[in-house]
């Protein structure tokens, strides 16, 4: 039984941590092997000098000296062989298989026998052993023997006096390992007594090289009562004497059990040991400034404390008897109780600290404790202000510059951090050359602080900012100092430099060894990918009863508890595909979510909920696809998703109103380069899905207007859906927004941009036009009139004001149509009042589509423009027939029904036309004037609408056709008439 001793708390707190850190070297002597048959060295000694009927109380060494001296050595090998009992088959004993379980890495031992590596066989481990300096060099990491006075296999056995004298000629190798050890480990004597020889030889090494600052040894003394004097003058020798008679009771006479209850004790999971076991998992995550909630929740799990999400849960109960005072424990020090009195030294409350620390540093924020029906909760004080995140998610360049500019002056030896939040800021504004030279600087600060976590982050960030810049011109740079900064971020091995970090427990490190081989983002990915198909399963079920957490509501903690633990540690890994790629899936898993239809729950039932979707999206989604998706790639995702309005939570329109005058800084701040695009149009790009204010509207007008031409060519259909959003919110019946957009049609055409924006320059006037401000500048009007873009002007002609149309007017009157491009754009032209539909036009009209025929039937080739033929014009003067311009009624009949075009059979005879025949496609090349034409006739659109039923029904009605219906035939547009002037 295990007596309750004070007087060992310290020694054993210092083991436990040293076995949790791979620090602990196990010396083990001929005592661990007394049961399995082998003698203790002074029964050894006296078998010796009863062959030679010598005193075995003269010196020990001499003893075996003396028999080699007189038999030779071959009887004296064969002797020895017979005392050691070499090559019988011996037996392990319980001390062996405890010795192997407490899983040391490195085992050192006097004894000649093979025990030790027959355990770890037994217990399924594989034991290097190295008896002779020859084997030291292959040793390779895992767990050692190491065989310090030989074994009979090599005949290299040290026993005798000469062995002793020529020891550090025959193992120097070995000698200096053991030095080493000793001088850096903390080591524990087993099986040995005070007479051994060997204990002040070992120990007389380390303290003649290391002097004072000499690692202190424990010795473990079994059936020996204590002796205050031996205890000191061990102590004096760098040895702390443990007797097992102080702490084993009922066996002082039994070595094997005593062995095995300090054994017991070392390896006991008493709170002390619990609270090492976690400290030894978390202490180096303390450097961090921020703690990734897998990491916690995964060293948790392990002493049965459940995170979930955001809370930390601990139910005792009968089946965690052994963590129930762990739990306890934590409890009161989380509510602030003193609990020092639980505890006999200083070093388990700073444990306590540590851990506190380290879960205040993550996402978790309540703690809990119980069970699940009566449980007790405590807030965690997370402290979640962070300058680098707040900047980053805000978009404040200015706020970044600022910092960064206070960081270089704040710059000292003792503050490492700062070039590397200085470096992380350089990445921000696109600066890779100086990041680089900060992130060197840091690198050796940190190294010469021995700040090993931040060093190797910083190096880690080193190699991948030389990875970017292998595609990236930087003008702050030389062409050979971004080769020089390549060839050398390429040579770092980030495998090898963890290996090398001092004292280094790769377990304890495995979060550093995440970043450096991105598996921390591939296992985010991982979770994602699933958490995206639970997304989807949620939202397309019909729950009865629903508990727990949406999938979505976890996605959005992981994503969220990613971001900060790479922007608050500083690591550089966000423009990586690894890291867009679980953006990328994020954000189609909350698209999907969203756009899927509502299940509503069942009333018969009283907990029915229905289908688990996301309602809206808030400030982390709107973040990620600014700060990470381009503005095309937003239009393809909600294009399809069928994303048409975006719903936005309250926070995310605040968000959204509260970055804009930050967006609209990048240019100033940020490095330009052609791989990244200004954040502001994909801003643009989400407003063009949300609902937006006047006062919005008109602040992106006023930052188009400064912007330069190539961005505005470049960005027109970002900015022609904007237009197009700002036309659906009716901000048209604002004086002000119309002419703010005046001003930007102003600017468009003044930096003669408007026919490679033809869309955009006519949707705009259009939204002038609704607003009854129509566009009046008549001399930029003439200006576009005078380039001759014919499809243009007439299709500003009717968005123009009077006095505008006037410009058109005296340009078209000039015109002489001869291409069937042309002839489209005339009836278009006399659609809209720019001229007036006369006979002749319209005879000149057929005559070329009757020419165009008899050249087809004689295998000619006609060379008209490009996507215009005769199908088209004939669509052209259908149109007008519809608006009852067409002079010759019966000539335009005979043309279509000698063609086998059932389209322009439809549009001259829709009154009476069969529309189980009717093709909703027809609508897809269908001009928006004769849409309009058609949309002012109920009856033709309600068959319109059957048609397009019967399609959406089968599933075959995609989005271009939805939006025609939606555009003109679900809601009749009731124009007003614009004004003259």
């Amino acid at each position: 039984m295990i007596k309750k001793s004070d007087v060992y708390n310290e020694t054993f707190r210092i083991l436990r941590e040293a076995k949790n850190d791979k620090r602990l070297v196990l010396f083990l002597g001929a005592g661990i092997s007394v049961e399995s048959g082998l003698p203790l060295w002074k029964s050894a000694i006296k078998e010796i000098a009863d062959a030679l009927s010598l005193n075995e109380n003269d010196d020990t060494l001499k003893i075996p000296q003396y028999y080699f001296n007189a038999r030779g050595k071959k009887e004296y090998t064969e002797f020895m062989r017979k005392i050691f009992k070499y090559g019988d088959d011996l037996n392990t004993t319980p001390v062996h298989k405890a010795l192997i379980k407490l899983d040391i890495p490195t085992i050192v031992t006097t004894n000649y026998d093979h025990l030790i590596e027959k355990a770890a066989e037994e217990n399924g481990e594989i034991m290097q052993v190295v008896s002779q300096d020859a084997d030291l060099p292959y040793l390779k990491y895992g767990h050692q023997l190491i065989k310090i006075h030989g074994d009979f296999e090599h005949d290299n056995f040290v026993l005798k006096e000469d062995d002793y004298l020529h020891y550090s000629t025959n193992f120097k190798l070995i000698e200096t390992y053991i030095k080493s050890l000793i001088g850096s480990k903390v080591i524990l004597f087993i099986g040995y007594s005070l007479n051994d020889p060997d204990i002040k030889h070992i120990f007389s090494w380390a303290k003649e090289i290391l002097g004072q600052n000499f690692q202190r040894a424990y010795m473990i003394l079994t059936c020996t009562e204590p002796n205050d004097i031996e205890r000191e003058y061990f102590k004096n020798l760098g040895v702390n004497i443990i007797y097992a008679n102080e702490l084993i009771e009922g066996t002082n006479d039994n070595h094997t059990e005593q062995i095995l209850g300090i054994i017991e004790l070392i390896s006991s999971k008493g709170t002390s040991t619990l609270l090492d076991e976690i400290h030894n998992d978390i202490l180096q995550m303390n450097n961090l400034n921020y703690v990734y909630g897998k990491y916690i929740q995964n060293v948790l799990y392990k002493y049965n404390i459940i995170c979930d999400h955001c809370s930390i849960n601990m139910w005792p109960n009968e089946k965690t008897q052994s963590f129930n005072v762990l739990f306890d424990t934590l409890w009161k020090f989380f509510k602030g109780e003193d609990i020092t009195n639980t505890f006999e030294n200083r070093n388990d409350i700073n444990a306590l600290n540590d851990i506190k620390d380290v879960i205040e540093k993550s996402r978790f924020t309540e703690l809990y404790y119980g069970n699940k029906y009566n449980y007790q909760e405590i807030k965690i004080s997370n402290n979640n202000a962070n300058d680098i995140e707040e900047l980053m998610i805000s978009f404040d360049y200015e706020g970044m510059h600022t910092l960064l500019d206070n960081s270089i002056h704040n710059l000292s030896i003792s503050n490492p951090d700062l070039l590397l939040k200085a470096a992380f800021i350089c990445i921000a504004l696109n600066d890779y050359g100086l990041a680089y030279n900060f992130l060197k600087n840091a690198g050796s600060l940190f190294y010469s602080n021995k700040s090993y976590v931040w060093y190797y982050i910083t190096i880690f960030n080193q190699k991948y900012v030389g990875k970017l810049l292998q595609n990236i011109s930087e003008k702050g740079l030389s062409e050979e100092e971004r080769k020089n900064i390549i060839q050398e971020s390429k040579a770092i091995d980030l495998d090898k430099l963890l290996n090398s970090i001092p004292n280094t427990n790769q377990e304890n490190f495995y979060f550093l060894k995440e970043i450096g081989s991105f598996s921390i983002s591939y296992t985010l990915f991982y979770d994602v990918f699933k958490d995206y198909k639970k997304v989807n399963e949620e939202a397309t079920t019909n729950y009865t009863i629903f508990t727990g957490t949406a999938a979505y509501e976890k996605l959005r903690i992981s994503i969220r508890d990613y971001i900060s633990y790479i922007f608050r540690n500083y690591i550089m890994i966000d423009k990586y595909n690894e890291f867009l790629s679980i953006i990328d899936l994020y954000i189609r898993s909350i698209l999907s979510s969203i756009k899927s239809d509502e299940i509503k729950p069942n009333s018969d039932i009283a907990f029915a909920v229905g289908n688990i979707r996301v309602q809206k999206i808030g400030k982390l989604e709107l973040f990620v696809l600014i700060k990470y998706i381009n503005s095309e790639n937003i239009k393809k995702m909600f294009n399809a998703y069928g994303i048409t309005t975006l719903p936005v939570d309250e926070e995310g329109d605040k968000y959204i109103t509260d970055i804009f005058d930050n967006i609209t800084m990048y240019q100033k701040y940020v490095e330009y380069n052609i791989y990244n695009e200004d954040p502001f149009w994909r801003y643009l790009a989400i407003l063009s899905y949300m609902s937006i204010s006047k006062e919005m509207a008109m602040s992106i007008f006023v930052n188009l207007i400064s912007r330069e031409k190539h961005e505005i060519e470049r960005n027109k259909n970002t900015i022609y859906k904007f237009s197009v959003n700002v036309c659906n919110h009716d901000l048209f019946k604002s004086k002000d927004v119309c002419n703010i957009i005046k001003k930007f049609v102003d600017k468009i055409i003044d930096e003669d941009i408007y026919i490679e924006c033809t869309s955009l320059i006519k949707h705009l006037c259009y939204i002038c036009y609704k607003g009854k401000k129509p566009y009046n500048e008549k001399a930029r009007v003439k200006k576009v009139s005078n380039a001759k873009d014919i499809g243009l002007i007439i299709d500003l002609y009717d968005k123009l004001s009077v006095n505008a149309q006037k410009q058109i007017k005296k340009v078209i009157a000039y015109w002489n149509p001869k291409s069937f491009y042309d002839y489209c754009y005339y009836c278009e032209a006399a659609l809209v009042g720019a001229l007036e539909w006369n006979e002749k036009a319209e005879n000149e009209l057929y005559d070329l589509i009757n020419c165009n025929k008899e050249e087809e039937s004689q295998g000619i080739i006609v060379h008209t423009y490009p996507n215009y033929n005769e199908s088209d014009v004939i669509n052209a003067l259908c149109n007008l027939y519809l608006n009852k311009k067409i002079i010759n009624e019966s000539k335009l009949r005979e043309i279509v029904n000698k063609s086998s075009m059932e389209l322009q059979k439809w549009l001259l005879n829709m009154d009476t036309y069969d529309y189980s025949k009717f093709d909703c496609h027809w609508l897809e090349i269908s001009s928006p004037s004769l849409l309009k034409s058609i949309s002012k006739k109920p009856v033709i659109v309600k068959n319109i609408l059957k048609a397009y039923k019967k399609l959406y029904d089968t599933n075959d009605a995609h989005s271009k056709i939805t939006d025609i219906i939606t555009k003109y035939f679900l809601v009749i547009d009731d124009e007003s008439e614009a004004l003259n002037n």
